[in-house]
């Protein structure tokens, strides 16, 4: 009887080596296909804007100093930010994207606030009607995302699969959100076509919105409507808001932080609405006051004023990089202080 020697499992290893290799070959070579067509069609890197996401962006604010920066708001912050143009035109890094769409900016400034680590520089969008909403609703979502980002925080796995989530999801377009097999399946049995959505977002959590895909008027008429069911809040109410929002830039700077307010554009029957809802003198002015330090209201530069928002409200992505280097130029000017 013969006994195998102890090179034969290498043998048998050498044509399982040879299969394997054959099979990641092909899967690269269906992968590629499939990444081309998709990208032919006119799909593009994106991932999902999910809590994951937003916890590790907000952790990458740990420590961070001046000339460090972090962007909190709302949608027309994460649409109108281009972050490498930003850190192109000032030097700086690139700002750390912290906006929640349609949500308050106060509870993630509090948590800047109450972060000792933490001594950067804050870019405060304003949009009136969501940090002054008198039911508080968009700051309480906006408290559950930040509560959510610390609960992830401590967790090795999620932080490790939000790093797979950028590191993946961030070169293919065939990750896409939208490509998901539930989403095709979904549309499929709805007699739908598989077109590329106008907006989305990408692994720094910047957004895009492309209005060549998108019906504008449509978009506008329904904030339109959202911002007629909608009522300022009363004075202790806006008193209570003022007061959290002063408190949480006065921490940040006592630590040798900076907070710079920034209204962004708006035009139409939106723009007409949030003044009228929403007065400039009541709620923009009062809270420049109450807070002090740097603000900056697009209708005061000329620059800022002439970048269109074609739903009234938003950026297009094709715009957003002109608009970025417009306002880090006012901003720098008025972190200087006067010349």
């Amino acid at each position: 009887m013969t006994v195998p020697s102890s090179t034969s499992s290498s043998e048998v290893g050498g044509p399982w080596g040879r299969t394997w290799l054959l099979a990641v070959v092909l899967a690269a070579l269906v992968l590629g296909g499939a990444e081309q067509q998709w990208r032919a069609r006119g799909f593009t890197v994106a991932v999902s804007d999910s809590a994951r996401l937003w916890s590790a962006q907000r952790r990458r604010a740990d420590g961070v100093e001046q000339p460090g920066s972090v962007i909190v708001g709302a949608s027309r912050a994460q649409y109108g930010f281009d972050l490498d143009v930003f850190a192109d035109e000032t030097g700086w890094p690139a700002p750390i994207q912290l906006a929640l769409q349609g949500r308050s900016p106060l509870p993630v400034l509090e948590d800047l606030a109450a972060d000792a680590s933490f001594s950067g520089l804050v870019i405060v969008e304003v949009t009136e009607r969501i940090l002054f909403q008198w039911t508080r609703q968009r700051e309480a979502r906006a408290r559950r995302r930040v509560e959510e980002s610390h609960a992830l925080a401590a967790s090795q796995t999620e932080t490790f699969e939000a790093w797979i989530d950028g590191a993946v999801g961030g070169h293919l377009a065939f990750r896409n959100p939208e490509l998901s097999f539930d989403r095709m399946l979904g549309l499929a049995h709805g007699g739908f076509a598989l077109v590329p959505r106008e907006r989305w977002v990408l692994p720094d959590r910047s957004a895009k919105m492309d209005f060549s895909r998108a019906r504008a008027a449509i978009l506008e008429n329904r904030w339109v409507r959202r911002l007629a069911a909608e009522e300022p809040p009363g004075a202790v109410v806006r008193g209570r808001i003022l007061d959290e929002v002063a408190k949480a830039v006065e921490a940040i700077r006592a630590r040798g932080g900076e907070v710079v307010l920034v209204r962004m554009p708006g035009s139409g029957a939106l723009a007409a609405m949030e003044e009228q809802k929403f007065p400039r003198e009541s709620f923009w002015e009062v809270l420049v006051r109450r807070v002090g330090g740097p603000a900056i209201h697009f209708e005061d530069y000329e620059e800022l004023r002439s970048i269109a928002t074609p739903d009234g409200s938003h950026i297009d992505f094709r715009d957003a990089p002109e608009f970025t280097r417009a306002l880090a130029r006012v901003l720098q000017r008025q972190l200087a202080g006067p010349s």
